[in-house]
Parts: C-alpha cells; sequence; structure tokens
C-alpha cells in the first residue's frame, strides 16, 4: 500500500480489529486485524483528530 507523503497525525484504536489512523492531506486507514486499509475521506486537508 502506498501511502505517499505526510505525517500521520492522530490514532483511535476500539480494539486490536478496530484501529483507525489519519493524517496529512485528508489521509485515513483503518486496520480490521489482518490489514491496513485506505479510506476515502472526501478532503484533502490535514486530519487532526480522530
Amino acid at each position: 500500500m502506498t501511502l505517499g507523503s505526510g505525517n500521520l497525525r492522530a490514532v483511535f484504536a476500539r480494539d486490536v480489529v478496530d484501529v483507525w489512523v489519519i493524517g496529512d492531506a485528508g489521509t485515513a486507514l483503518r486496520a480490521d486485524g489482518v490489514a491496513w486499509s485506505v479510506v476515502p475521506t472526501g478532503v484533502s486537508h490535514a486530519l487532526d483528530g480522530v
């Protein structure tokens, strides 16, 4: 998975099978305990909180 450049800014984990990370350029990622997936956000600015 290519994430591009930029920083990841915040993480939230409900448990080991529901982890979210957000960052620059509208980046949002979700882990389901097996793999990470890119989640479309529809924005291009930095996200600072989950």
